[in-house]
């Protein structure tokens, strides 16, 4: 399966590309964010456990945080229903039934336990009961915990199947490639690294944009302490920044990451969209162009640091000494 999976740093893009292959009718487009590589609790923390942490308990906790995680997963989104990522909905009811063939795959088997972590997630009433029924020996105070021994490499192999079987659920024709949002974290060399090894004939692009202008469109000031002063603002922001890019230098030594402009994609369309796909080297399909991504209704998204005055306009300029080598400069 080729896979294109792309992202940014943050209001920096992402979702320009995610129109851009909403354009071709031969790549599948993943109907929301993909995190069940890199979310807490994913395959990431997943794979941590078992061939790191390598504890019995902590194997049997990460497999179990996995299934709570995919369950939520599972649940669709309305204004009055659970929080859920609607991946029940957006593979035709099929979630759930590859998420338990998956477990059954790597879970080598199970045994009963009893152990203090596991109090800890029951309420104060719970675990008074499960004393009074451990005293009294009334049922089994025991819990199945779960154990895999797998090999690595077959782990990997296993997963990448229950992975491509997900994407393939979710699509209702035939397609050359699959898009996939957020799904790999680009944050750093070895985090990214890890993540793509579970995808097909992986390609990825990261897209970035002048921080200034990420800094004025932050939603409610995400990822920044609430704060009345632009200023204490504007410093944290140059700290997250310089984190979330620390690495990116490593990562462009990648011929399989390709890192754009958000900008480019706007003033220079043409000629960032044949860069993108001589990178990725799939037919696309068709090209309805402008139809979901228009470059002049995008303009507006640009260069809005120019227009700034006062303490907005002197915390841009902190930002801009700080983080210059991030700054859009082709114009």
């Amino acid at each position: 399966m080729n896979t294109i999976c792309f992202g940014g740093f943050a209001g920096s893009g992402g979702s320009a590309l995610r129109d851009v292959f909403k354009e071709f009718d031969k790549v599948h487009l993943f109907q929301n964010e993909f995190r069940l590589v890199k979310e807490r609790y994913g395959i990431l923390d997943l794979e941590k456990a078992i061939y790191e942490d390598t504890s019995p308990e902590n194997i049997d906790l990460a497999i179990k945080d996995f299934i709570w995680l995919t369950k939520n997963m599972d649940f669709p989104y309305s204004r009055f229903s659970r929080i859920g990522n609607h991946y029940g909905n957006l593979t035709n009811g099929q979630f759930q039934t590859l998420t338990q063939k998956y477990i059954q795959s790597i879970v080598e088997y199970q045994y009963p336990m009893d152990w203090h972590f596991f109090q800890f997630k029951r309420s104060h009433f719970q675990q008074i009961i499960h004393r009074i029924k451990k005293k009294f020996k009334i049922g089994d105070s025991h819990q199945n915990a779960f154990y895999t021994s797998l090999e690595q490499d077959k782990f990997v192999e296993i997963t990448k199947e229950y992975i491509s079987k997900t994407i393939s659920a979710s699509s209702k024709s035939e397609f050359n490639a699959v898009a996939l949002h957020n799904a790999i974290p680009p944050y750093g060399a070895t985090v990214t690294n890890k993540s793509m090894k579970y995808f097909d004939k992986i390609k990825l692009i990261i897209i970035d944009r002048d921080p200034r202008d990420i800094f004025l469109d932050l939603p409610n000031g995400k990822y920044l302490p609430k704060s009345d002063n632009i200023m204490t603002r504007a410093r944290a922001f140059v700290s997250f920044s310089k984190r979330l890019r620390s690495e990116t230098q490593l990562l462009k030594t990648n011929p399989h990451i390709l890192f754009l402009k958000f900008e480019d994609l706007i003033l220079e369309y043409e000629s960032t969209l044949n860069q993108l796909q001589d990178f990725l080297n799939y037919d696309l399909g068709s090209h309805n162009k402008f139809s979901c991504f228009d470059p002049k209704v995008s303009e507006k998204n640009i260069f809005k640091w120019q227009s700034a005055s006062g303490d907005a306009k002197k915390s841009l300029e902190y930002i801009a000494s700080e983080l210059r080598e991030y700054l859009y400069t082709n114009y």
